[in-house]
């Protein structure tokens, strides 16, 4: 079985970065970029985010990295009166990604997104953070 992840995984989807664009997020210097170079066909590749991948497309969509993504996340921030904490863990049953805030240790409340792929749980926390103005 093959369980290595491919670099399409590690980037946000042309859909999802389209989404956080509409919300306002900056992506104007992002290393990757999806570039469809024939019109209305929407056959995205994912390249670095250079002159030359990007001179010759009839659509550029930047998007973000796993790594650009963490690095938005700010590592707290008040929820309902004190701070929260960013955390990151894995599901041992469902080998599920998790990304939350949470106020101590214990605590079930804030933000919090599982996904298959890191990916998906951090384009879910941005969103979260971006809507609720808290970046």
């Amino acid at each position: 079985m093959d369980n290595k992840i491919k670099l399409e995984d590690t980037c946000l989807t042309v859909e999802q970065a389209k989404e956080l664009q509409s919300l306002g997020v900056d992506m104007s210097d992002s290393l990757m970029v999806y570039c469809d170079y024939y019109d209305q066909v929407h056959d995205y590749e994912l390249l670095m985010n250079n002159n030359l991948s990007t001179s010759y497309a009839y659509e550029v969509v930047n998007t973000l990295t796993n790594t650009e993504i963490l690095e938005m996340l700010p590592q707290k921030f008040v929820y309902h009166d004190k701070d929260a904490y960013l955390g990151v863990r894995t599901d041992d049953d469902s080998g599920e990604y998790e990304f939350y805030y949470k106020r101590w240790i214990n605590d079930c409340e804030g933000p919090m997104f599982h996904n298959k792929l890191i990916r998906d749980s951090l384009f879910e926390m941005i969103k979260y953070l971006k809507i609720n103005h808290i970046i």
